[in-house]
């Protein structure tokens, strides 16, 4: 309380205190919690205590005594519905919370959202070689997250051929072929598209190139 008062008074009164607990918190507790403006969770899962700490410097405290300014963490938000902590300086760790209206739907991002870190993570690995090896819907959830427009139909994947061809001209050896096959594998969809509607698939290629 002394801490709250101390660091949450003067310049700095639109601050105030989070407090996260794996232990429960009584209901005299948070009353005298919530009179000095300090919001409380209890029973924080321990994957999320540790998550937490990862996500600024300092780790969990065990003793009150020991207590200190210098031991806080510092967040710009923290919602109470799902208790969103946002705006950390420098950060570790993070967190995606993935909204759909079916269960299917759920376990489908969630499929795809892994196979996209995990390909980032492999392919940020390598040094000097730059393996392109992603479907074309983990690339689109991708360009998502990071907010750019994915354009609809075949669209897609007619400019990422192109980007592709011209990427190829800077990849030397065997890698070369890699990318040219991935890229031509990318037209699969756009001819589908072009035959299923009774037109010319090489003539509408060859337009859209």
């Amino acid at each position: 309380m002394n801490l709250n008062e101390k660091d949450c008074s003067d310049d700095n009164k639109n601050k105030s205190f989070v407090i996260i607990n794996q232990k429960g918190i009584d209901s005299l507790s948070f009353n005298v919690l919530t009179k000095d403006g300090i919001l409380a969770l209890r029973r924080a899962k321990h994957r999320n205590m540790e998550r937490l700490t990862l996500t600024y410097d300092d780790g969990a405290m065990n003793l009150l005594e020991n207590l200190t300014k210098e031991y806080f963490g510092f967040a710009e938000d923290s919602e109470e519905k799902f208790t969103f902590v946002e705006g950390y300086k420098n950060p570790k760790s993070v967190t995606i919370l993935l909204k759909g209206s079916t269960k299917y739907l759920l376990n489908q991002l969630k499929d795809i959202l892994y196979l996209s870190v995990v390909y980032v993570k492999h392919d940020l690995k390598r040094v000097g070689h730059y393996v392109l090896h992603l479907n074309p819907t983990t690339i689109a959830l991708i360009a998502f997250c990071l907010g750019c427009i994915i354009p609809s139909d075949d669209a897609f994947e007619i400019v990422t051929h192109q980007v592709l061809t011209q990427y190829k001209k800077q990849v030397k050896d065997r890698a070369r072929l890699g990318v040219q096959t991935f890229a031509e594998s990318l037209l699969i969809i756009p001819k589908s598209i072009t035959q299923n509607t009774g037109h010319n698939q090489q003539e509408t290629i060859v337009k859209f190139q």
